[in-house]
């Protein structure tokens, strides 16, 4: 087993963990009994079959899903479940692959998640992270990846969010690898929420381009679209937010916010928003703040006692704070601090 990862196994409840699509590990308490997960790396098609029917009867996505050619892990949360503790689940992979994990929600279910995903060898890498949350369903994602220097990672992310339905989701990109991440939320049913923030710490000569969509595809519905950023030495970090309201989708909101945060003369940090309204009776914005440490900020720090690098450090952090709700335990507020202080030396 991945050495990062052995401590959190030790220390956490309700663990799963998913090595090259394998699932090697699996830790539940009886709350959590109901939840099923499924690798189908060596499982029969006929049992493929059956599995795309029993999980996915209610996924609008179903055909995409099955045509994909990604290695499925497939995690189950069946109707009506509910209960305030988190489920953690580690996904593992090494060298070049291709992986669709997709987490089912029924219907007026609620899910605490925080995922994982690392690397133990580099390559070439293309993941496919799809969620589909059902009516009345309450959805709360955070995700960190932390992928090494060679590796090349295409990251796919995609929502399928039914009636009434809320979800938020926090994506953290804090590795080293040069990413490509494209998100795709779509609001199917009437009064459908989502919050989706992407937070990325670029450093090096690391490239990173992060695109995000919010589609409204249903009336009332409601998008939160934030990307916060920093980019560190020679780094190019890229954000592209993207908020489309369909015609006739009326009482819609969308907003958009870009923040970010520029540590070296050579590190650049683009934000480019973007929003196709197709009906006037919505509410829609955006917005984009990108610029260097305040230089007054940093004085009034320095001069209570801290040196320059404490300082850059304790105001990034503060653009990093929407991950901070989801470091409940201790291992994972120091295992964030050490990436945080290795993206910042």
């Amino acid at each position: 087993m991945n050495e990062t990862i052995k401590p959190f196994i030790d220390a956490l409840d309700n663990v799963l963990v998913f090595e090259n699509g394998i699932l090697t590990y699996e830790k539940k308490t009886d709350a959590f009994e109901p939840i099923k997960a499924v690798s189908f790396n060596d499982i029969s098609e006929d049992a493929k079959s059956i599995i795309h029917a029993e999980l996915l009867s209610d996924y609008d996505g179903v055909d995409t899903v099955k045509q994909s050619s990604e290695a499925k892990v497939f995690i189950q949360v069946p109707k009506d479940f509910s209960s305030q503790e988190k489920l953690y689940v580690f996904l593992i992979e090494s060298g070049d692959i291709k992986r669709h994990i997709h987490i089912n929600l029924g219907a007026n279910a609620q899910l605490n998640v925080f995922e994982y995903y690392l690397d133990d060898v580099p390559g070439e890498k293309t993941i496919l992270s799809s969620v589909t949350a059902g009516p009345y369903s309450n959805l709360d994602v955070a995700s960190l990846s932390n992928f090494q220097k060679d590796s090349k990672v295409v990251f796919n992310r995609q929502g399928f969010f039914k009636e009434k339905s809320y979800s938020k989701m926090t994506v953290a990109a804090f590795g080293d690898e040069a990413l490509t991440q494209n998100s795709h939320m779509k609001l199917l049913g009437h009064q459908a929420e989502n919050n989706f923030t992407a937070i990325s710490l670029t450093s090096g000569k690391q490239i990173s381009s992060v695109k995000s969509t919010i589609e409204h595809n249903a009336t009332e519905s409601i998008g939160e679209l934030n990307h916060y950023g920093v980019a560190n030495d020679e780094s190019f970090l890229t954000f592209e937010g993207l908020g489309r309201i369909e015609q006739g989708k009326r009482l819609s909101k969308n907003h958009q916010h870009n923040k970010g945060v520029i540590l070296s003369p050579k590190a650049r940090l683009d934000a480019n928003p973007l929003l196709i309204i197709d009906e006037y009776d919505v509410e829609a914005g955006h917005g984009a703040a990108i610029g260097r440490i305040d230089e007054e900020q940093l004085y009034y720090m320095m001069s209570r006692g801290m040196n320059k690098k404490t300082a850059e450090r304790l105001i990034v952090n503060g653009f990093l704070h929407p991950l901070d709700p989801y470091l409940t335990h201790d291992l994972f507020k120091k295992h964030v601090e050490a990436l945080l202080i290795q993206k910042t030396k």
